[in-house]
This record gives C-alpha cells, sequence and structure tokens, in this order.
C-alpha cells in the first residue's frame, strides 16, 4: 500500500487493550469472512464482549461491507484501529485470537456463525432475488472468454452478479435465494455459507489451479458442489506451480453440458 512505499507510520497513542483481528489476505472477502469474523467469537467464548474490548486492529480500507459487518457483531467505529502493513502502535494488553482453524478449511462452526448473524440482514436487502447466479469476476483471475460464456448463461436463465459492488446485506440476500451458483474461483463464491441446503454449485478453475476452500464450505452445509477445470495443458502429476491468479478459459461446451443436465 501507499503507506509501504514511505515507510513505517508510528502511531504514539498508547492504547489500553487491543484485540487484533487482521491476518494474511483478509482483503480478500473469503478471508475476511472465515479468517476475521469467527475471531470474534473465540474472544466472546473467552469471556471477551465486543462491547468490552477498547480496540480492534484491522488491515486499512477495509470494503464497506466489510465494516457493515464489523458494525452488525457491536463493533463501532470508534474502536477500529486501521493499519497499514508497516505500521505500529504501542498497546499495554494485546489479545490474539487464534484463527479459526488451517487457512482455506472453514471449520463448520464458523460456518454456522456466519449464517445465525448475518442470514437476517437478506430480510431488509433491497435487491431482486433471482434463483440461478453466476458470480462474476474482475482483475485478477479472470475468465478469457466471457462473451461466450455469458452466451450460455443466457440461454440456462443465469443472472451475473457481482458480489463486491453490494452491501453484505445484499449479497446474503442474493445467495440466500440462489438454488444455482455458478463462477469462476473467488473470493465472492466464499458467499456460498448463505446458500440453502441443497443449492447446486458449479466452480470453475484454470488448468493450473484448483483450490477445495469452496467445496470445503459445499461440504459444511450440505451444498451440492461440482467443478469444472478449464483450457489449457495442466502440469504434470505432482507438479503444483500455484497459478493463483492465472486467467481461466471456459471449456464452455462442458459447462453448457453440465447446465443443460441440472436446468433442462
Amino acid at each position: 500500500g501507499c503507506r509501504a512505499a514511505r515507510g513505517p507510520h508510528v502511531d504514539r497513542t498508547r492504547y489500553r487493550q487491543v484485540a487484533l483481528l487482521g491476518t494474511p489476505w483478509t482483503g480478500s472477502h473469503f478471508h475476511w469472512l472465515f479468517d476475521v469474523l469467527p475471531r470474534t467469537k473465540i474472544l466472546a467464548e473467552s469471556g471477551v464482549s465486543v462491547h468490552e474490548m477498547n480496540h480492534y486492529a484491522i488491515p486499512e480500507a477495509p470494503h464497506p461491507a466489510h465494516l457493515e459487518a464489523l458494525r452488525h457483531l457491536g463493533i463501532g467505529d470508534g474502536q477500529l484501529i486501521q493499519m497499514g502493513p508497516t505500521d505500529r502502535i504501542y498497546v499495554e494488553d494485546l489479545i490474539l485470537p487464534s484463527l479459526p482453524e488451517r487457512r482455506g478449511n472453514p471449520p463448520a462452526w464458523a460456518c454456522r456463525f456466519l449464517r445465525d448473524w448475518f442470514l437476517p440482514l437478506a430480510d431488509e436487502a433491497s435487491v431482486e432475488r433471482p434463483s440461478r447466479i453466476y458470480v462474476g469476476r474482475r482483475g485478477t483471475r479472470e475468465v478469457t472468454n466471457q462473451n461466450a460464456v455469458d452466451a450460455v448463461l443466457a440461454r440456462h436463465g443465469i443472472t451475473t452478479v457481482h458480489p463486491r459492488e453490494h452491501s453484505l446485506g445484499v449479497q446474503v440476500a442474493l445467495f440466500q435465494n440462489a438454488d444455482l451458483v455458478v463462477g469462476p474461483h473467488g473470493a465472492g463464491l466464499a458467499n456460498i455459507v448463505f446458500a440453502a441446503s441443497g443449492t447446486q454449485v458449479v466452480e470453475i478453475f484454470s488448468s493450473n489451479y484448483v483450490n477445495v476452500c469452496n467445496a470445503s464450505i459445499a461440504s459444511r452445509l450440505d451444498l451440492h458442489y461440482s467443478y469444472l477445470i478449464g483450457k489449457g495443458e495442466r502440469p504434470p502429476s505432482g507438479v503444483d506451480p500455484f497459478h493463483v491468479y492465472e486467467d481461466i478459459t471456459v471449456e464452455v461446451e462442458q459447462l453448457d453440458r453440465w447446465l443443460r443436465s441440472w436446468c433442462g
């Protein structure tokens, strides 16, 4: 970030008590949902209520939906200390709640926690709620043949949504109502944690990178999960190039066959 380029920023305020919620990758919606928010439950079960804690340290410039989530949990903006990667603060009592589980493998209790707290937000969300949605992605891990994919989606009555453009309440409502969710691997698919039992989920990967984190969520919530591997030469057996941000070229014929089998 820009602060890192300027060198460390030192806040010489002496904070009495701070709980650290920030972790690596918490700018990602997936990691915010599963690495940050459940840590407030860990704190609560340790006898630390959200209202009693003086401050929480989080990454700087959080997405508005992430602030919305904290407010819904009862954490006020005045309790937050937003920090860049090289920022420094002085703390008398620093509380470090553990991560819920190994990163990318959300435990069942974290999924229940998110559903218990945030599903009610859907009741007040003002948004159309299509039953079949495609989770669009921009920036990295983009779909290279999106026009061809859009044509397939249109044939099956699937509406494209971009979760990052919406409030958390709207995101919850979109996924709670859907009975089919399709999309390239990405943080927006983490919202399947709000989907109803039995929802069909189709995740699309590049030929070089497959990640099981959303499959893990689906297994916790009795969702019907499947995945498609995009076009391209796959790596040799036993080789993991870990091309995390590689763009995806979708096998549109394969996608169309799958959707015909499900949608009719």
